[in-house]
């Protein structure tokens, strides 16, 4: 129970080795092809820079119209802040930032997981990433 040590571990061996990391969820899994990864990596590399992608949460129940659960519930309006993005073949998406940090399978910057979010928690057998930072997250939003 609980995967942010084997994550953890990962980076610690040394077994990330790529730019971007996928990590994915015993519980929630892709069940059609990604059309549009190859082109959200463009995008992320294009805007780089900027600082604010750093990790994207593939779309949940938990994020079906999330503009306007994260208004109703905190009070925290997201439009402003999220990004239409157009991919290769006309596939094209809505990036909205979250609140919360989901237990749902995700695309991140490895280096956003080794200067970020790993150094951050003191982690334990059992503890979930989602419990550790999306908690912290979520309170610093709302504090």
């Amino acid at each position: 129970h609980g995967s942010a040590c084997a994550v953890a571990e990962a980076f610690r061996l040394g077994a990330v080795t790529t730019r971007y990391v996928v990590v994915g969820q015993h519980d929630n899994f892709f069940v059609r092809d990604v059309p549009y990864l190859e082109g959200l990596m463009g995008y992320m590399d294009r805007t780089e820079g900027e600082g604010w992608l750093q990790c994207v949460h593939f779309p949940s129940t938990a994020t079906i119209r999330y503009e306007e659960k994260t208004l109703r519930r905190y009070g925290i309006d997201l439009v402003p802040f999220g990004r239409e993005v157009r991919g290769p073949c006309g596939v094209r998406g809505r990036l909205v930032p979250l609140v919360f940090w989901y237990g749902r399978t995700s695309l991140a910057r490895t280096r956003y997981y080794e200067e970020v979010i790993l150094p951050r928690h003191e982690m334990r057998v059992g503890d979930h990433l989602e419990e550790l930072w999306g908690t912290a997250q979520l309170g610093h939003l709302t504090g």
